[in-house]
Formats: C-alpha cells, sequence, structure tokens
C-alpha cells in the first residue's frame, strides 16, 4: 500500500502491523508497529519498518 502526503485519514488510519508499505521515495517494507500522535488538529502517523526505518507522516 502507498502511504504518503496524499493518503487520506481513512486509508492512514486503516494501516496495521504485518501491512506492507510504501512511500513512493524507496522506503518500504512490513510494519512492526503504528504509533498515532494527535497535537491540536494535527495528527502524526508513524509507521515503524521491520528491520529498518520508519516513515512519518503528519496531516
Amino acid at each position: 500500500m502507498l502511504v504518503n502526503q496524499n493518503s487520506t485519514r481513512e486509508q492512514l488510519n486503516a494501516v496495521e502491523v504485518g501491512d506492507v508499505v510504501n512511500d513512493g521515495k524507496g522506503n518500504q517494507g512490513e510494519v512492526a508497529k503504528v504509533d498515532i500522535s494527535k497535537f491540536r488538529k494535527f495528527i502524526q502517523y508513524i509507521f515503524r519498518i521491520k528491520n529498518d526505518g520508519k516513515i512519518e507522516i503528519t496531516k
């Protein structure tokens, strides 16, 4: 599944541990952990990739 700044909140909320994601910039892999932080009107999604890396998206 492609996740990036253009993804909707519904698409980002649907990502679960075990899903394979990529950000279109070369980062890809299986999701090991999903962190969602809310601050005022912003929501930050952090998808931690198994073995290496993370994908961060702020909406």
